[in-house]
């Protein structure tokens, strides 16, 4: 564990640069209470710039600062003033300079700023900068000249050796994208900086405060007196301050990188912190609160412009996405199966976003398209993000810095988008992006952001003094996702999960359906057992006694008959029990058996004959190959077949049938066929409805 109090780099950004407690001295600062205008705090350089003792201008009121208009000025604050822009006025100090006073609220105060005015012309037109800028920047065509011609009108306008645009990447380190210089100084364009260069409150303060100047990093800051203001407990936040001074850390930062002062203008994107325009001038340089003004908003144009380049770059691709994920959803409706509807039509689950491979992991399936990981890979990959994540989207382009085994399949999956249908079923949609090697320049060596020196509480923690160009080789990383393509997954899950939960819609009303069909078929059942047991058990019992006591009576022609009689009974007993058993399946097991069919089809055909005696059949037998199921109901089914076959082929001289199998890989298929009246098509579908 890091000692909290020893010199580091988690120290050194936790740092509460907000409340410093220094200012630049390019300008002087006082804090007023908003009711009365009583000073209670105050730079200590305005006893040379008032000739009055800070020390005697605590508790004074803003009238004592003999500065020519300051009460007018504060007397109409409540009419504009607001928590956070600093309002501009003209005023003339004591020594009959001209000053911009800038104003903002802090609690129950008012933080009053006052920077010397440096434009010549004090009535300056800020349209006079901006024209040809706006134009060149708005007209650009595409996202690389709108950087370069951005860095170019800013460093024209400004007058800065060196400006540059910096991209942050999704882990906050900064990549130099644009750069408009002095011929002779070295190259900045395309180098790498680690995040720990700009840490997190810095970017805070950049999100909330968009302009940010140090005009001298020579110059000694000025503090504040007293160090927490009157009737206050915390120390004076100096977000919003533009003459706040900077950490030492990055002055230091500056100096070893050769740079005199520095103008900083944020890029903001959707009110996020895309980047910075960041301005190095090699010696003292102060630009004042209208230039300021003005590079602001050339930065906020070019933060529009640059909206619009990508957004358009978006939307098209997001089109496509659409599209696709439209097919994708439409397909997986119609189909039983969510993977077939996702992988067998022509536009596929890899074709959704820009990727290397693809993978449906449903219904106790793994299908893959495209370049993927192995099967065995990817239900292994399932397993661990059904174990370890809880997000329904999980995102990476660099999957085996989370789930090491994937180091070993980083040519086909060092990206990953996951998106889960079921964490029950382990059910997921994979998108895989492999390795896309490259070499990126830092400037200087990432892993030497801060030097120490001395040891133990002696120690004192520096910015690396190196920034020579340092080569580093990215391995196991993909190109990263796009937004586009994280929305097209999101509404193709949503897309699927809708389709999922329509068809558990269908299946429940089905079941409901089959639940009253099993009440149903337990009342026949009932009817069947106890209605026709009583007059079958009557028939049978009735011709034993004949051929028992009346055999006498008989020729061997009638005895066969009655002996048919007995065995069409025992036979109908035990169709009566299969009905029973019909009824109870999913209840009851089902006894399955190889059924020799050659042996059951002589049987149904000698009954068939019988019962149509007045009909001519001719039965012709094929292949009969055996048959794995219930005997009994083979038997019926059958007997059922062949008897509506005989039945309906009556009107014809004789009745022709035909049987015969095939027995194939997974399945046996028997074609039974009549020479009867067939069914007509157009009731095909109402005949087998019941079915």
């Amino acid at each position: 564990m890091t000692d909290s109090t020893s010199p580091s780099l988690e120290n050194c950004e936790k740092e509460p640069i907000h409340i410093i407690g220094k200012i630049q001295d390019v300008g002087f600062f006082l804090t007023v209470k908003k009711a009365g205008f009583k000073i209670i705090q105050a730079s200590k350089n305005v006893d040379q710039l008032l000739n009055i003792s800070h020390l005697d201008l605590i508790g004074k009121s803003v009238a004592d600062t003999k500065i020519d208009g300051l009460l007018e000025v504060m007397s109409t604050l409540h009419l504009s003033i607001d928590n956070i822009q600093p309002h501009p006025n003209t005023l003339i100090l004591p020594n009959q300079k001209r000053y911009n006073l800038l104003i903002h609220s802090w609690k129950d105060n008012y933080i009053m700023e006052f920077e010397p005015q440096t434009m010549e012309n004090t009535d300056y037109n800020m349209q006079y900068f901006l024209g040809a800028a706006m134009s060149k920047i708005h007209n650009s065509a595409d996202v690389n000249s709108l950087l370069c011609q951005t860095a170019q009108e800013i460093k024209k306008t400004t007058g800065y050796d060196r400006v540059m645009i910096y991209k942050f990447h999704p882990d906050w380190h900064g990549e130099v994208v644009a750069e408009s210089k002095e011929k002779h100084m070295e190259a900045y364009y395309g180098l790498h900086y680690p995040a720990s260069d700009i840490p997190a409150q810095a970017r805070k303060l950049f999100t909330a405060n968009p302009v940010r100047f140090i005009h001298d990093v020579n110059s000694e800051p000025v503090e504040l007196y007293p160090a927490i203001a009157e009737d206050e407990t915390d120390y004076t936040d100096l977000s919003f301050s533009s003459l706040r001074s900077s950490s030492p850390m990055h002055i230091q930062y500056l100096k070893n990188m050769g740079v005199g002062a520095s103008l900083t203008i944020s890029l903001l994107i959707n009110d996020k912190l895309w980047g910075m325009i960041a301005c190095h001038h090699t010696s003292p340089k102060f630009v004042d609160f209208k230039l300021r003004q003005t590079c602001q908003f050339m930065g906020q144009l070019f933060s529009s412009a640059l909206q619009l380049h990508l957004m358009d770059k978006e939307n098209e691709e997001l089109e496509k996405s659409r599209k696709i994920g439209s097919l994708l959803a439409g397909w997986t409706l119609k189909e039983y199966s969510i993977v077939e509807g996702l992988t067998a039509h022509k536009n596929k689950l890899n074709e959704l976003i820009d990727c290397s491979g693809a993978a449906v992991c449903a219904e106790n399936k793994i299908c893959k398209l495209g370049k993927t990981p192995s099967e065995e890979e990817i239900q292994d990959l399932v397993e661990w993000l059904n174990e370890n994540e809880v997000e329904d989207i999980f995102i990476t382009d660099e999957l085996s810095a989370k789930y090491p085994k994937a180091s070993a399949y980083k040519e086909s999956a060092s990206g990953l988008i996951a998106a889960r249908l079921s964490s029950g079923f382990g059910e997921y949609l994979l998108w895989f992006k492999g390795e896309a090697l490259q070499t990126i320049y830092w400037g200087g060596n990432p892993d030497k952001a801060i030097t120490m020196q001395g040891e133990g509480s002696a120690a004192t923690v520096s910015p690396r003094q190196s920034f020579e160009k340092w080569a580093q080789i990215m391995k196991h990383k993909s190109e990263p996702w796009t937004n586009a393509n994280i929305s097209a997954v999101v509404k193709l899950r949503e897309d699927v999960l809708q389709v999922i939960i329509k068809k558990a819609n269908e299946i429940r009303k089905l079941h409901d359906q089959l639940e009253e069909a099993y009440k149903e078929l337990d009342a026949f059942s009932y009817t069947v057992s106890h209605d026709l047991r009583t007059p079958l058990t009557a028939v049978k019992v009735y011709s034993e006694i004949l051929l028992e006591e009346k055999a006498e009576l008989f020729d061997d022609t009638a005895k066969d008959m009655v002996g048919k009689i007995l065995k069409n009974a025992d036979r109908m007993t035990d169709l009566i029990k299969a009905v029973l058993n019909y009824s109870k399946i999913g209840k009851i097991e089902t006894s399955f058996t190889t059924v020799k069919v050659d042996e059951l089809l002589p049987q149904v055909m000698d009954d068939l004959k019988t019962s149509y005696k007045d009909q001519i059949i001719e039965f012709k037998l094929g292949s009969l190959p055996d048959i794995y199921g219930d005997e009994i109901m083979v038997g019926q089914v059958f007997s059922n077949l062949l008897s509506n076959a005989v039945k309906y082929s009556k009107k014809k001289n004789k009745s022709i049938v035909e049987i015969s199998g095939e027995d194939k890989a997974e399945e046996v298929i028997y074609v039974i066929t009549d020479n009867g009246i067939g069914i007509d098509m157009q009731h095909i579908g109402k005949v087998f409805q019941i079915f």
